[in-house]
Parts: C-alpha cells; sequence; structure tokens
C-alpha cells in the first residue's frame, strides 16, 4: 500500500513539473507573437514528445527492479508462443542476419583480430618497404637488412627469416622411411627466438654466436611436433647428428609445445640464416637490389611503432642512392605482426570490409523487415493499450513492455544466429583456407559481437513500432472509433517508408553481386596474350635434394629428351618463373652502360626462358628474332624485350642493336616480343624482358609441357618418367588453367558472397512488400467490398492494389540506384575493367528486383479479388 501511494505521489509531481514546463512554452510563444490558441497547440505537440521521452526514460530506470524485468520477460515469453508464427517469421528473419554478420565477424577475427600465441605479441612488427605508387609492401634484399639492423638497433630488434625445402638424411635414431623425406625448415638469424621469446623445451635455441660465418654453424632446433615424429620424444636427442641434403647438422635444441614462431604453421626444423648456401646455390646473400628477405622485429621498451618507422626510415633513406626506381620510391611501414604478410593482410582486410558491409546491409533489410511485421501485429493490440493506459498505466511503461519483447525476440534470434553462425563459418572456411591457419574458433570476442548485434536488432525493431503504437487518441480507440482511415494514415505510411528502405538496400546488394559476376565473366575471357590450351606446369625442386647447377643441367637434358619423345608431349619449355605464377623484377641499364655510383637505376620484371618460349606458347615477335639453342648453352650476352620495354626507351626507333646493362655485363637486344600478360591478369602493357636460360640457371628452372591432348592426362605420365630418372625426387604438377583460375580466387569469393547476400536481401525485401501490400488489403476489406457492390471488376481491383505497391517499389529502386552509384565505387579496384556504373548490371538489377516486386504485390492483389462484397460488409 505505501508503494502506490509513494508512485501516486511521484506521479503528481511529475503532472506539476510538466504544467509548469507547458505553461512556460505557452508563454514564450506569446512573447514571440503567436496567439494564445497557436502557442498552446504548438507547445502542446512539441511537449507531448519531449514529455514521453521523459517518460520512457522514467521507465527505463524503474527496470533496475529484478521483479518488474522478471514480469516483462514472462509475458513477453507468452505472448511469443502465442503467435507461434509471427514469432518463427521474425526469429528467423533476424537469425538470419544476425548469423551471416557473426560468421563474417568470426573469420575476420581469426585472421585479422587474434593476436599471435607470442610473449607481448603487440610489440612484434612486420617490417617492410611501402611504395605509395603502387600500394603494395615489398621485402628487403640481406645487405640491406645488415645496414638497417645496425642503424636503428636502438629502437628496434630486427631479425629475418626465409624458408627453405631440405631433405632429411640418416640420424642416429631416424628410421630408413625417413631417409627420403623432405622438410620444410626456416633459416633465421640470430635474434629470432629471443625476440619471439622462444623457448627451448631440450637444449638451447640458436643465438646470434650462430650466425657470425657462412656454413660455419651446422646446427639445427627441431619443432615440437618434428621431434615428437621422427625421434619419438627422446629425452637424449639434444647431440645427435640429422643429415640435411647430405651434411650433418648437430641438434642443439626441441622448441616447447605450441612455438609456432610468426607463420601460418610452425616448420619442421629452424637453422641458422647463414646455412643458406647448404641449401640454396644463388649468391643473394651479396646482392642489393634483389628483394626476396621477410624482416620483422620487436620494439624496444618504451619505444612506439611511430618512433621506430621514423628511426628505420631515416637509416633507409641512406641506402637509396644509386638504387633502383622501385627502392628510391618507397620507405619504411611497420605493420602489426600477423599470420599473413602484409599484402596478404591487406587483400583479405578490403574482402572482409567488402563482406562485413554486404551483411549490415543484410541485417538492416531483416530489422526493417521485422519492424514492419511488428508494427503489423502492434496495430491489433491497440485496444489492449489504450484499455492499459485507461488503468494507469503510462506511455513509458507499455513502451518498456514492447522493447522487452523485441530485445526477448533479438536475444532468441541472436542464439540461434550464433548457431547458424559457426555453420555459416565453417562455409567460408573453405575458399580462404589460405588465410585461415588455424581455423574459426568461438572466442569471447565472437560472443560480445553477437551480443551487440543482438541488442541493436532489438532496439531498431521494437522502439519505433513500439513508440508508433501508443501514439493514439484514447476515448476513440476504446469505443473502437478509429476507423480504417486513420490507422491507414498512421501506420501504412510507416511501414511503407520500412518497404521503401528494404527495397533500395536490396538494390544496392544485387548491383554490388551483378557487378561481381560480370567482371568474373568478363576476367575469364580476358586474353593473356598466349595459348594457354593443354598447358601443364612442372615444379622441381632440385636443390632441395642436393643438385647443383651441373647436374641440374644434366638433369633437365634428360628429362626433356625423354618427354619429347612421348607421343602425347607436343613441347617442353624451360623458365625461371611460370607465366601468371610470381614476379622476379630485377635493375638495367637502358643505355647499355653499367650504372655509376649514386645513379638512378631503373627496373622491370623479367624471365628466363629456354629459346623455344615463344614459338611454343604461341608469342609472335614483332621484329627480330629468338634465342638459339648455342645461345642458351653458351649463356651469350643477349635479351628479347617486349614492345612495351621498347617503347620506353625507344618509342620512334628499333630497339634491335640496342643494348642493356644487365646483371653484370651488357646485353644486346636482338628481338622484340607482343606484350602478353606476364604477372597478373589484371596487368597490361608491363614493361618485360627475356634471358636466356644456360646451365649456371638450370637449379630453379620449372617446365612448361604442352600435350597434345587435354592436359590432365599428362600428369601421370611426368610422375612416371621423373621417377625414372630420380626416385627421390618430389614434384609439383599443376594444370595451367587451374593456375589462371587461382588469379580470380578473391573475385570468384567476392562475387559468391555478394550473390548470396543479394538473394537473401531479395527474398526479405519481397517479403516486407508482400507484408505491407497483404496489410494494406487486410485494412482496406470493407472499402473494396462498398467497391465491389457498386460494381468494381477484379481488374479494377487489381489495379488498385498494384498501383500502391509499385508506387513503393519505384521510390525505392529509384532511391536504390543512387546510393548503388555511390557504393559501388568502392569496388572499382576489383573489377577487371567493368565499371561501377555498369549500365548492363544497373538495367538487369533494376528488372529483376522490379519483377519480384510485381509479383510480390500481385498475389495480395489476387486475393482481394476474392473478397466477398456482403461478407465484407456485413464484417464491417
Amino acid at each position: 500500500m505505501n508503494f502506490f501511494r509513494w508512485k501516486q505521489r511521484k506521479d503528481e509531481e511529475l503532472n506539476i513539473e510538466i504544467q509548469q514546463h507547458l505553461d512556460e512554452a505557452i508563454r514564450d510563444r506569446i512573447a514571440r507573437g503567436e496567439t494564445p490558441d497557436e502557442a498552446r497547440a504548438h507547445a502542446l505537440r512539441e511537449f507531448g514528445n519531449v514529455g514521453l521521452v521523459k517518460e520512457v526514460t522514467r521507465e527505463m530506470w524503474g527496470w533496475a527492479s529484478l521483479e518488474r524485468l522478471g514480469q516483462d520477460l514472462r509475458f513477453g515469453l507468452r505472448m511469443l508462443r502465442k503467435h507461434p508464427g509471427f514469432s518463427f517469421v521474425a526469429i528467423l528473419t533476424l537469425a538470419l542476419g544476425i548469423g551471416a554478420n557473426t560468421a563474417i565477424f568470426s573469420v575476420a577475427n581469426a585472421v585479422l583480430l587474434q593476436p599471435l600465441p607470442l610473449e607481448e605479441a603487440d610489440r612484434i612488427v612486420d617490417v617492410r618497404t611501402y611504395n605509395p605508387r603502387e600500394a603494395r609492401a615489398s621485402a628487403f634484399s640481406y645487405p640491406d637488412y645488415l645496414a638497417l639492423r645496425q642503424g636503428a638497433s636502438a629502437v628496434v630488434d630486427l631479425f629475418a627469416c626465409a624458408t627453405v625445402n631440405a631433405m632429411f638424411g640418416a640420424s642416429s635414431s631416424a628410421t630408413a622411411e625417413n631417409e627420403a623425406e623432405e622438410l620444410r625448415g626456416l633459416l633465421v638469424t640470430g635474434s629470432y627466438f629471443s625476440a619471439l621469446g622462444g623457448k627451448a623445451l631440450l637444449g638451447r635455441t640458436l643465438t646470434p654466436e650462430d650466425d657470425q660465418a657462412a656454413g660455419a654453424h651446422p646446427v639445427v632446433v627441431l619443432s615440437h611436433g618434428f621431434w615428437q615424429r621422427h625421434f619419438g620424444a627422446a629425452a637424449d636427442v639434444v647431440g645427435q647428428t640429422m643429415r640435411l641434403n647430405g651434411r650433418a647438422f648437430t641438434i642443439v635444441g626441441v622448441a616447447e609445445a605450441g612455438f609456432g614462431g610468426v607463420g601460418r604453421e610452425a616448420p619442421d626444423v629452424w637453422l641458422p640464416f647463414l646455412m643458406r648456401n647448404q641449401f640454396q646455390t644463388d649468391d643473394l646473400l651479396s646482392q642489393r637490389d634483389t628483394i626476396w628477405l621477410g624482416v620483422m622485429g620487436r620494439l624496444q621498451p618504451g619505444v612506439s611503432r611511430q618512433q621506430a618507422e621514423a628511426a628505420l626510415d631515416l637509416a633507409f633513406a641512406q641506402l637509396k642512392p644509386g638504387r633502383p626506381e622501385f627502392v628510391r620510391n618507397s620507405q619504411i611501414k611497420l605493420y602489426p605482426a600477423s599470420l599473413l604478410e602484409p599484402n596478404g593482410r591487406q587483400l583479405f582486410t578490403r574482402i572482409a570490409s567488402v563482406a562485413l558491409g554486404a551483411v549490415t546491409l543484410v541485417l538492416l533489410i531483416a530489422c526493417l523487415n521485422v519492424a514492419g511485421l511488428m508494427l503489423a501485429r502492434m496495430t491489433t493490440r491497440q485496444r489492449e493499450m489504450a484499455v492499459r493506459l485507461s488503468l494507469g498505466a503510462s506511455r513509458g511503461r507499455l513502451l518498456r513492455q514492447l522493447f522487452t519483447e523485441s530485445l526477448l525476440l533479438a536475444g532468441v534470434s541472436g542464439a540461434a544466429g550464433l548457431l547458424l553462425s559457426h555453420w555459416l563459418a565453417r562455409a567460408l572456411s573453405l575458399p580462404l583456407a589460405e588465410f585461415l591457419p588455424r581455423g574459426v574458433a568461438l572466442d569471447g570476442r565472437v560472443i560480445a559481437y553477437t551480443l551487440s548485434v543482438s541488442v541493436l536488432a532489438a532496439v531498431s525493431t521494437g522502439l519505433l513500432p513500439g513508440w508508433q503504437t501508443t501514439r493514439f487518441n484514447l476515448v476513440p480507440m476504446l469505443k473502437q472509433e478509429a476507423g480504417s482511415f486513420q490507422r491507414r494514415a498512421l501506420r501504412l505510411p510507416l511501414r511503407s517508408v520500412l518497404v521503401v528502405g528494404q527495397i533500395a538496400i536490396s538494390l544496392v546488394l544485387l548491383t554490388g553481386a551483378g557487378l561481381f559476376t560480370r567482371a568474373l565473366l568478363h576476367a575469364l575471357t580476358i586474353d593473356p596474350g598466349f595459348d594457354t590450351k593443354n598447358l601443364t606446369v612442372v615444379f622441381l625442386r632440385l636443390e632441395a635434394r642436393g643438385y647443383d647447377n651441373a647436374s641440374a643441367a644434366q638433369f633437365h637434358r634428360a628429362l626433356q629428351e625423354r618427354l619429347a619423345a612421348m607421343p602425347i608431349v607436343k613441347d617442353v619449355v624451360r623458365v625461371d618463373v611460370a607465366p601468371l605464377d610470381g614476379e622476379r623484377e630485377s635493375s638495367y641499364g637502358p643505355d647499355g652502360r653499367k650504372p655509376l655510383e649514386g645513379e638512378p637505376k631503373v627496373s622491370a620484371e623479367n624471365n628466363v626462358v629456354s629459346p623455344n618460349y615463344f614459338a611454343a606458347l604461341g608469342i609472335p615477335l614483332l621484329s627480330g628474332r629468338a634465342f638459339t639453342e648455342a645461345e642458351a648453352r653458351d649463356d651469350s650476352a643477349v635479351v628479347v624485350i617486349n614492345e612495351a620495354l621498347a617503347q620506353r626507351h625507344w618509342p620512334r626507333e628499333s630497339p634491335l642493336g640496342q643494348s642493356l646493362w644487365i646483371g653484370d655485363r651488357s646485353r644486346q637486344i636482338i628481338g622484340v616480343a607482343k606484350d602478353t600478360r606476364y604477372t597478373r591478369l589484371s596487368v597490361a602493357h608491363q614493361p618485360y624482358f627475356f634471358l636466356p636460360s644456360s646451365p649456371k640457371d638450370a637449379l630453379n628452372l620449372q617446365l612448361l609441357i604442352r600435350s597434345k591432348a587435354d592436359a590432365g592426362a599428362l600428369v601421370e605420365t611426368v610422375r612416371t618418367t621423373v621417377r625414372s630418372l630420380d626416385p627421390r625426387l618430389s614434384i609439383g604438377i599443376e594444370p595451367f588453367a587451374r593456375m589462371i583460375e587461382h588469379q580470380f580466387g578473391p573475385l570468384r569469393l567476392g562475387a559468391a558472397l555478394a550473390s548470396l547476400f543479394g538473394v537473401l536481401a531479395l527474398a526479405l525485401a519481397a517479403m516486407g512488400l508482400y507484408g505491407v501490400m497483404a496489410f494494406a488489403v487486410e485494412q482496406r476489406t470493407h472499402e473494396i467490398g462498398v467497391r465491389m457492390a457498386l460494381g468494381a471488376q477484379a481488374a479494377d481491383v487489381v489495379r488498385l492494389v498494384l498501383r500502391q505497391g509499385l508506387w513503393l517499389a519505384i521510390i525505392g529502386v529509384t532511391l536504390g540506384l543512387s546510393l548503388s552509384a555511390l557504393a559501388t565505387r568502392v569496388l572499382a579496384a576489383a573489377l577487371y575493367g567493368i565499371s561501377p556504373t555498369d549500365p548492363l548490371t544497373f538495367g538487369v538489377i533494376t528488372f529483376l528486383l522490379s519483377t519480384v516486386a510485381l509479383l510480390a504485390c500481385w498475389i495480395p492483389a489476387r486475393r482481394a479479388t476474392k473478397v466477398d462484397p456482403m461478407i465484407a460488409l456485413r464484417a464491417e
């Protein structure tokens, strides 16, 4: 009883405060020149909104009572059970939107947000050179790494690492089966383990003393997994020897379990960096202009990433004079340590951003749809709300109850969406396997994100319908005198706005999906400039088997002779880099002389190819000739350039007979080849030059084999032939068509995701439009009955309903086209030559959406023609 007296006193105080504010507002308006009647009308209108906000706020604070909250939740559950059809549709709609958002966020979280499992991982940085012109991060040469390490040791502890494949030979505890196994090693500089906080389970890790002189310290640290697999977790493994590429290495330690470094997967062994020449014969350690080395570091205590970046950039500036253009135009940039290298991380970030934007729009459509459904259901509860108000409930109290129902609905949807996201994330993991070394896990960050999205969905779906529902004239509603005209005037326009929003957003998503699909179809028709039919790439790992250039050249001759003698083989080509499979950039002197110290250099992509390369791939020579076998065998000083490089330096004269300084000598230009696509299908007219494949290049060569039949039939033939020459050799074989497909991986993924979300958005928008039209037909049942009683035909009723629905569709499509023209500009870089405002895509998507909208309106319109005039009039 005391509680009711306290509540009555508080209500009286609130009413007095309301009246005081109202009188003050009226006096202010009269003072500004309004008549008393006008002032009172305007003040009442403004105060009604402000007073309701205060009331809602007071009621929300009153939510602190657990008893009241429990009552609201129990009542909300009863309402959900009372309307199972509405509850099922609303929960399913929101669950799809929340689940899609959570799935995309889960994948992004696994790749971009989860820290590396390292000690103080936030202080580990990836050091790169960054070229603003190309918006691309690059690696370092080994001499540049040494200079940077010495010049910036006060701010960051730099270390370098590079992968290497080696053959695991005999050891004191290895079995015979292990003697032919290829393992993955990681060459690391001396501070690698100390910078990453890696510790040894047995023995010790590598130290700077192990990395002082080239080839002087043949020691190795085993990974925990490799130690268990191949040494049976023997406790006495430290001090034993194992043979790698035929040389004995002493095992000095075993890394602790769980330590994998900074890579996507842990290596089998770690080796001192200066043991590199035991596994690879190229002299990259002394080449200043060849970038290949990954560099990372740990920030010193108290040093920020910006300070370290500035110090390293200052040291790097002293290394630029006389360097190639790509070095001179670069600067130092530090990236947070990640399982992905910066360019891969940048690509994944773009994919994730577009996907998150798409699923956010899907969730917005779902919320608009459910808000429309709730608004329709709230119309049937107006009498209930009127009775509650008449019994003393405040509008804030009613809003609190309606919001509780929305929160409960969103909570159930969030739980269902979390379950759905698990399956969606697993499905996404397949095309994103290269980005997801550890899979997608459900952690606190994902759960918090789902909870946040669910609360936002509850707010967006509940408050607006609740606000609109509680704003009506109490007396007519109690008397059931609120006619259909008033209900339409108050409810239908708001629902129409929601439907227009759904159609507009759906058009944006569908347009993005259409552009991705068009770009993919266009990319599939891009002519790379050479014949790709029945072409197979063979990757040979001769270095890992201990071959040198002389033995590798002998192996290539024997293999080429055997393959060429086969009826199925048409051509065998030797290349250093297969087309569209990598980059090989080198500097050169365009005037044929060695650039002087400090003189700027220019660079271009290039390749080492056999003499039959141009004929076998169908690349025409515009002038001059190709290499001869004698020139390749003797490593003659000749070069073939492409037309883009010829245009760069000799736009108005023939380049034949001119010279380029490449490497350590001047080479004469003997031919000009037609431009093709070299590194990526999206890059055309790229300056390029070709060098003849000599015996000194044999160790790193790959094979391109053109067969007379389908390339798939060649795989086993090549494997058998290689094994007949060296049974221990491991090779990789891939049809060239599959390599081209890899170029379209991000585009295929974007098209698949955009299409999925676009179709989902289209279905939700169609449901929303159908719902609003079905609601409109129900509200106008009496009017339609009167029209039909007065002689209206079925076609007249259909036109009446279609006119209303199509106006909504037209407004939504018009708004959506404007939004699409703005939103799709962010996709321009990924569209492979398709304009972000492609007229064909916009036209087809507009037609598709208009057709679906017409169908969604036609079904309620047909149902309206079935209304019996007499039943409609009697019911009213």
